[in-house]
């Protein structure tokens, strides 16, 4: 079993969990996901990252198995965020930007019961996206996406 939190994991089917956690097993597939409200605690063998951890992308068109790279990902990252909506919550914004390119994607190609989201059950794999700017909630210029899972 392996044990991984950050500063907020975005399950993209509900709201990003501050300090949430999520437990995979030796395979990546999720096992359970925590949510402390605000009452964060350390485990044994948890990895804690300073950034977002969010299901892998799913690419339309593409190969279950494939993915892109974390650079091609990384190029494109602050760019494809960015586009603000007047009024709304940026964690909000997000969360709908993310949305797109996991859970909509995964069930536009049929595969959405095992990827795109982080849930019970599902094997998405998972990224993290850091350094992150938590205030306009969006990756930074700096920000890159490393595989966790």
């Amino acid at each position: 079993m392996h044990r991984f939190a950050a500063n907020y994991v975005c399950p993209v089917s509900s709201p990003p969990v501050r300090n949430g956690i999520v437990l995979t097993d030796d395979e990546g597939r999720i096992m359970d996901m925590i949510d402390p409200h605000d009452h964060f605690r350390e485990m044994s063998a948890l990895v804690f990252y300073n950034g977002v951890l969010i299901p892998s992308f799913v690419f339309q068109g593409t190969p279950k198995e494939r993915k892109g790279s974390e650079k091609d990902m990384s190029a494109w990252l602050t760019e494809w965020f960015s586009s603000e909506n007047p009024g709304e919550n940026p964690r909000d914004t997000f969360n709908k930007q993310l949305k797109k390119i996991t859970l909509e994607a995964a069930a536009k190609i049929g595969i959405q019961d095992t990827m795109g989201s982080l849930e019970i059950g599902k094997k998405p794999g998972i990224l993290l996206i850091s350094p992150f700017d938590f205030e306009r909630w969006i990756p930074t210029p700096m920000s890159t996406i490393t595989q966790i899972v």
